[in-house]
């Protein structure tokens, strides 16, 4: 079968399914069963009513239905032909809502009144309709089956819909403020959105604009089904919800806001609504949204103080019982802290919270709150100190925006406009307890508070004060700098005159109007004359009052003030003027210009030359001025008369250069003049002329090196006149055209003065230096020494060795190698130590070969060993081959020794021999014994034997003279010897034949064993 989308249904014939083998099988009958069941009534109820086929037409479907029928298996009556078709009974019956690929069983009750299980009924089977199906089409599938495996399939079709309509798109706000914006007072809204769809065609729109759940369907009809005309009303958060809803009650919807609303305005009543019913829209976040008026610039900005580590911002919004503070600018994690005090009832403290520095308030406060960079508290003065108020309290930081907000809840007040006072003082305060912010911020950062915000408000004016600005807020930006001439660096004298330049910047976006200057004086000071500007008190006095009337938006306004000190300034060490910005319209800035005096002359003095020698050909005499902490020095004279003057060359450090002297001294005066016309007493000193060179005696090393300095040394004296000194010593190497200075001692009892030179050696390996000395001394005359010649050696010998010593054994442990210096080797040492940490085993000098070749036989036993070679050229420049890890092996012994010994008197020499071996000159210890058999010839062999030269003795049976024999053994190799005929006749075993032997012969004589 198939459906279209107008729910109609083609279907092909039905099919039976016919089990030959399988069917029932009906003793004495011919018939079988061929034949599936058939449906004879189906049923849906969605809940409402319950409904027959066809169940497309217009009805829409949502949540569950339940299908119910019957069928029957039976044969058909009026069969033409007596083989007619047997029943087998209903066993069972499926649905299926994907064309058949899957089945669901439905339950069976079969009728026991008919035939058996010929006529059945389909039990209700639930079935939940998917969601998100809007107004589809569901061909549902049910077939019935027999016991002979027959079945039939019919075909119903339903129409569900689960899925809501679809707004497609967002809510456009057609008119009132932008989302996010905070109002206070009615404000009215438009809305608009897109048409919705539904397949069902059938639609109902609904919304909400409120103080309402996002989370909720809106509940009210629109009669316009693509606007919403809204307003908002009261205070809180509000929304806009918008859903559409089908004809089966399915629901979606859509929301745009917040708007934030206070309550502390009414266009309608000009007095505004009760205090008491004023809230405001403040949302604590952190955030202080000037963009979408969470705070009203135009009343709620206090001021921005630009004074410290950053331009500070404070804002304040009123509602009934709550003040909204909101600050901008601050890192709080390093700026410190925040402070807030207030005045609202009668008594209270003029003394801050104590942890917060020394500060005096402008009133007495009863309630605070602090921030200190993590936690905010509030605070109420109990009429004694300061405690925690547990009030009510909210604060919140945005590191983004640098925006810190605090709502303080004052519990005590349900109506402000009740209280008493209307008064507050905010400032930061640096972790150092020092002020770096105010508000108002014509207060001073000194810590005394003069100034505050006030409210001045009136009971029962409802909510008009407290919306107002309060005095001395949003202060016009006035930027005061004043200059003088002199400027204030520079000292003044008696009778000076100062001219002060008064600069006002009006940085606001208003005029600043009535702009007073007070002008104050130190003793001796007078103004003579004041322009740009009007008087109030007028010069010439020691105090004026200038007014300045307008100053327009980003202009400037300059004022000029004329002071002149007094004749006579005697006991005096400064004068000043102090100008302050009076005017409560401003910020009341103050600066301070002060002048230290000039009364007293210059003063100086000869630069200390041992003798007070000068060059009698070029005389040059130095010296010094100072002028104190006067005005400066206007020139430095010399005379030799003190009738004719000439100026020196430089001030502070000057020059004096005369002409050609005779004779043996000369006078010279000087005195120094200020810029001020003071001037100092004279001075005088008598020089000595000069024209004899100095002398030097160098120490002149014939070798350095080693370290890579040598210090060069030496001591020069200036032979006349008395207490004479050389004033330098220098060097240059190898004819440079540099000469570079050595450091000189204090002189001596007899003006010697011993130098030295720190000469940084190169890497030279015996090269030969030359350099020279030149004296000069304090009256510039020179003396050149001879050129002298030093050998640089920093290089350490070169020190190779060539032996493999992975092959060494006790045999052939001999070292080579080979050594050179560019000058020469004084010394070639090895050192031998024990692996076993025992201690050095040898320390040993070599001596080179003239060609620089070296060996060393090391001599050592088999064992492991660490060696070290240092070869050095006498200047403590060390070349070091090692530590080496070295091993020397015992030799391979693969060497035959053959003898052969017969025995007087015997045919058969196969006896037992003893052997011992005996190193040269020690007979004593034999360092290897053994015992061997022979052959009936007399010949035997040993087999790896210590290589050496030995001594080796043959002792054959008692009754025969041992033989000795000197033998080399090689390490490998094959060596014979052969001791001869052993005799016989020793009966006695002592080695010897004699007459002891005879004596034991006749004492056996004619004797038989047994």
């Amino acid at each position: 079968f198939a459906v279209d989308g107008a729910a109609q249904v083609g279907q092909s014939a039905l099919a039976s399914n016919v089990f030959v083998d399988g069917g029932f099988v009906f003793v004495g009958n011919n018939y079988y069963d061929a034949t599936g069941p058939r449906l004879t009534s189906m049923t849906i109820d969605d809940g409402f009513e319950t409904l027959l086929p066809p169940f497309a037409n217009n009805n829409l479907y949502s949540g569950t239905i339940t299908f119910e029928g019957t069928a029957v298996d039976a044969s058909d009556f009026g069969c033409p032909t007596p083989a007619c078709e047997a029943f087998t009974g209903i066993n069972g019956y499926q649905i299926s809502f994907d064309g058949g690929l899957t089945w669901d069983t439905m339950g069976r009750a079969v009728n026991p009144l008919f035939n058996n299980t010929h006529h059945g009924r389909v039990l209700p089977y639930d079935w939940t309709i998917p969601s998100r199906l809007d107004a589809t089409t569901i061909p549902v599938k049910i077939r019935a089956t027999d016991y002979a495996g027959n079945s039939q399939a019919f075909v119903y079709t339903v129409t569900v819909d689960t899925g809501a309509p679809r707004i497609v798109g967002t809510i456009n706000v057609d008119s009132g403020p932008a989302l996010g914006t905070h109002v206070d007072q009615l404000t009215l809204l438009d809305f608009s959105w897109a048409e919705p769809t539904d397949a069902s065609g059938e639609v109902t729109m609904l919304g909400n604009f409120g103080q309402v759940s996002t989370n909720l369907a809106p509940e009210f009809v629109r009669p316009e089904p693509e606007r919403l005309d809204a307003q908002i009303t009261e205070g809180g958060e509000w929304y806009a919800v918008v859903g559409a809803e089908d004809e089966v009650g399915n629901i979606d919807w859509i929301w745009v806001g917040p708007w934030y609303a206070g309550q502390v305005k009414d266009p309608d009543a000009p007095s505004g609504l009760p205090w008491g019913s004023a809230i405001q829209s403040v949302n604590i976040d952190g955030l202080v949204d000037l963009e979408y008026n969470e705070y009203v610039v135009e009343n709620e900005w206090l001021d921005t103080d630009p004074r410290g580590f950053t331009p500070l911002s404070l804002y304040n919004a009123w509602s009934a019982g709550e003040s909204f503070i909101g600050v901008v600018g601050g890192n709080w994690e390093t700026d410190g802290a925040f402070l807030v005090y207030y005045d609202l009832e009668n008594g209270g403290t003029t003394t801050p919270i104590s942890a917060t520095g020394s500060i005096t308030l402008p009133f007495a406060a009863d309630y605070a709150l602090t921030f200190n960079g993590t936690v905010a508290t509030s605070w109420r003065f109990n009429g004694t100190d300061w405690e925690d108020d547990f009030s009510y309290l909210d604060y919140a930081v945005d590191e983004n925006s640098q925006g810190l907000e605090i709502g303080r809840y004052f519990e005590d007040y349900w109506n402000l406009e009740e209280a008493a006072n209307h008064r507050m003082v905010a400032y930061a305060l640096a972790d150092d307890g020092n002020l770096w912010a105010t508000f108002p911020r014509n207060n001073d950062l000194g810590g005394v508070l003069a100034y505050y915000y006030d409210w001045n408000v009136t009971p029962g004016s409802g909510n008009g004060d407290l919306l107002k600005l309060p005095t001395y807020a949003q202060l016009s930006d006035l930027a005061m700098v004043v200059n003088s001439n002199p400027i204030g660096s520079a000292p003044l004298t008696h009778g000076s005159v100062v001219t002060l330049s008064v600069s006002l910047f009006n940085l606001s976006e208003t005029a600043a109007d009535d702009v007073l200057l007070d002008v104050t004086g130190s003793t001796a000071v007078t103004y003579q004359a004041a322009t740009g500007a009007s008087c109030v008190v007028c010069p010439p006095a020691g105090a004026l009052q200038l007014s300045v009337a307008e100053i327009a938006a980003g202009d400037t306004a300059v004022v000029t003030i004329t002071a002149q000190l007094d004749a006579d300034l005697t006991g005096l060490d400064a004068v000043s003027t102090t100008i302050a910005l009076a005017s409560q319209s401003f910020n009341n800035e103050v600066s301070t210009i002060v002048h230290q005096l000039d009364l007293l002359p210059p003063q100086q003095r000869f630069d200390d030359v041992p003798g007070n020698a000068i060059n009698g050909t070029i005389p040059r005499i130095l010296g010094s001025s100072d002028d104190r902490a006067g005005i400066g020095l206007a020139r430095v004279e010399y005379s030799q008369d003190q009738v004719s003057w000439a100026t020196a060359s430089g001030t502070n450090e000057w020059v004096i250069e005369l002409p050609s002297q005779a004779g043996s001294t000369a006078e010279v005066y000087v005195r120094s003049i200020d810029l001020y016309g003071q001037t100092s007493g004279i001075i005088s000193q008598t020089m000595v002329l000069d024209d004899i060179a100095p002398v030097i005696t160098p120490t002149v090393p014939a070798l350095v090196g080693g370290r890579g300095v040598a210090y060069l040394t030496g001591i020069a004296s200036d032979p006349a006149p008395a207490n004479a000194q050389v004033a330098s010593v220098e060097i240059r190497f190898n004819n440079e055209t540099t000469w570079q200075t050595a450091n000189l001692g204090d002189a001596d009892a007899n003006g010697a003065r011993r130098w030295v030179y720190v000469w940084q050696l190169p890497l030279d390996d015996g090269v030969s230096h030359t350099y020279q000395y030149r004296a000069t001394d304090y009256a510039g005359n020179v003396f050149t020494s001879t050129v002298y010649t030093t050998v640089v050696d920093r290089v350490a010998p070169a020190l190779t060795l060539d032996t493999d010593l992975s092959g060494l054994t006790v045999e052939n442990d001999i070292l080579t190698g080979t050594v050179a210096d560019g000058r020469e080797v004084s010394s070639l040492n090895i050192a031998i130590y024990a692996i076993t940490g025992s201690g050095t085993v040898t320390n040993t000098a070599i001596t080179p070969n003239p060609d620089g070749s070296w060996s060393y036989d090391l001599n050592l036993d088999a064992g492991m060993y660490t060696i070290v070679l240092n070869a050095s050229d006498g200047l403590n420049g060390l070349r070091v081959i090692g530590p080496l890890l070295v091993e020397v092996d015992d030799v391979v012994i693969t060497n035959t020794l053959n003898i052969t010994a017969t025995l007087q008197g015997r045919t058969s020499h196969d006896v037992t021999h003893s052997l011992s071996f005996y190193e040269a000159g020690n007979t004593n210890t034999a360092v290897y014994s053994t015992t061997a058999v022979a052959d009936t010839a007399g010949t035997f062999t040993l087999t790896n034997l210590p290589a050496g030269t030995y001594t080796v003795t043959l002792t054959p049976p008692t009754g025969y003279l041992s033989a000795v024999e000197v033998v080399t053994m090689p390490a490998s190799g094959t060596v014979s010897v052969n001791f001869g005929e052993l005799k016989n006749g020793d009966a006695n075993g002592d080695n010897a034949v004699n007459i002891l032997d005879l004596s034991v012969l006749a004492g056996a004589y004619n004797t038989t064993s047994g």
